[in-house]
């Protein structure tokens, strides 16, 4: 990763450069003429609201059925204070798969090109990126290409007649350390890496104050060529920022040198040219249809989901229950089921042709505050997991969720625990290569006593949309 300095931040291009900024040049028909896909309607799993407990533990690893998923309340339940929250979500995961040099997303006046709009943000902003090199492959115009780097820039810029200022903090981060193909748990992908530095605080500051019609670089990364016997190389990016002053237009651009001249050039008028991608992408279908849940490239209403205070009081025998935990109601939990997963995903206020939703939730801050009474005059311990939601058109044994998970009790960070969570898809495999459910930690609840357990993570790119669920076992 190229740090984030104060003289990268300074860095301001000659207005020549920046005159006319993401100027749309292309007369692609937009979004709204394309005919929406069919959409999972989630009416038949009204009666999954309500925090209900079934009888009996878990065995080791399984998971608590689908359909027998409870809400988590939030979206349905704004009584407790939850919901989607948060600032307006930036995200560039449309193209992913890049070829050659080009923006892949912004949110400037070069979005029209792939049916969007110029849509200055202000205030409060996240951004995420996670794009991939297969350059070497096919592209998406039938052309060969060859194998090589590829940065991947940030860039930030100031399309208004006076300064803006941008503050904040965020991680961009680069490795091929896929876990589809390995499993050693010291060796942590981009995505994970991403995800672990948020929680563990470990991040770049970024202060800077952009002239009219400048532009600078937020960050910066190397994507190298794929290796002859590895994997491509990912990233994996993730900012909280503060818009001041005026609005801000952000862009990531692939470029073969790192060269900001040439990154902005890109995006700039008559000069601009969208990046390359294998064939197949940008994905432009609002909604795909089989196993696919589209790919994002646009503005989310929100980037965090928090639960609120979820009140359960624990049973007197032993017992379970399974919440949905970044689920959305994009398909049934079955093929040919009617019931359908709590939809817990953020709408596009803006998009390029791209999902109509944050169907998968890459990149978004989920939050749980589960508090636990037990109104026994025993103590109670509760076992918390969390479970990848099986899913019938992927390969057995498929990496569904590969990122840190944090807890800690009461409110109070110094109970904090990190866990690494490794979910594979196991339901339809003979041979597992890890678990589908796993442990996060067992609480002590005292009797007639409560005990509050907040459960923390930032959902990675590695994660496939039928999202997870956050198990509870009471009196094991």
């Amino acid at each position: 990763m190229f740090p984030l300095t104060e003289k990268t931040l300074s860095i301001a291009r000659p207005l020549s450069l920046l005159t006319g900024l993401f100027v749309a040049t292309s007369s692609c028909a937009s979004f709204q003429d394309e005919a929406a896909r069919p959409q999972g309607v989630s009416s038949s799993q009204d009666s999954q609201a309500g925090l209900v407990w079934s009888s009996g533990s878990l065995s080791s690893g399984t998971l608590v059925a689908p359909a027998n998923l409870r809400h988590l309340p939030g979206v349905n339940d704004a009584t407790g204070g939850g919901g989607l929250t948060g600032p307006q979500f930036w995200k560039s995961n449309n193209p992913e798969a890049l070829t050659g040099e080009g923006w892949m997303m912004t949110n400037g006046n070069n979005a029209p090109q792939r049916g969007g709009t110029a849509t200055p943000l202000t205030g409060p902003v996240a951004l995420y990126l996670s794009h991939l090199n297969y350059s070497g492959q096919t592209n998406n115009l039938g052309q060969p290409t060859t194998s090589r780097s590829i940065y991947v820039h940030l860039i930030a810029s100031n399309p208004s007649p006076t300064p803006i200022t941008i503050t904040g903090r965020g991680k961009m981060i680069a490795n091929n350390l896929w876990r589809f193909r390995q499993t050693d748990p010291s060796l942590k992908s981009s995505w994970y890496l991403c995800s672990e530095a948020w929680l563990n605080a470990d991040l770049t500051q970024v202060s800077v104050t952009i002239q009219p019609y400048k532009a600078v670089e937020i960050a910066k990364v190397l994507l190298p060529a794929k290796p002859a016997n590895g994997d491509a190389y990912t990233t994996e990016g993730r900012y909280e920022l503060d818009v001041a002053g005026g609005g801000a237009f952000f862009s990531s651009v692939a470029t073969f040198d790192g060269s900001l001249t040439r990154a902005i050039t890109f995006g700039t008028g008559s000069t601009g040219q969208q990046a390359t991608s294998i064939k197949g992408e940008p994905k432009i279908v609002i909604d795909e249809s089989g196993e696919n849940y589209g790919r994002e490239a646009g503005i989310a209403s929100h980037a965090t989901y928090y639960s609120g205070d979820v009140n359960i009081s624990l049973p007197a025998t032993t017992s379970h229950m399974g919440l949905c935990f970044n689920t959305n109601n994009r398909k049934p939990v079955a093929t040919g089921s009617t019931v359908y997963y709590q939809d817990q995903s953020a709408p596009y206020t803006m998009r390029l042709q791209s999902s109509t939703r944050t169907w998968a939730g890459y990149g978004h801050k989920y939050s749980a505050k589960l508090i636990l009474s037990n109104p026994n005059s025993t103590p109670r311990n509760v076992r918390i997991s969390l479970g990848a939601n099986p899913i019938n058109d992927l390969g057995a044994s498929t990496v569904l969720f590969d990122s840190p998970v944090q807890t800690y009790l009461n409110g109070v960070l110094s109970t904090s625990q990190l866990h690494q969570v490794i979910l594979y898809n196991n339901q339809y495999s003979t041979s597992p290569r890890g678990p589908q459910r796993q442990s996060l930690r067992t609480v002590a609840v005292p009797a007639n006593g409560t005990v509050t357990v907040n459960v923390l993570c930032y959902v990675p790119g590695l994660g496939f949309g039928a999202g997870l669920q956050l198990d509870l076992e009471s009196g094991i």
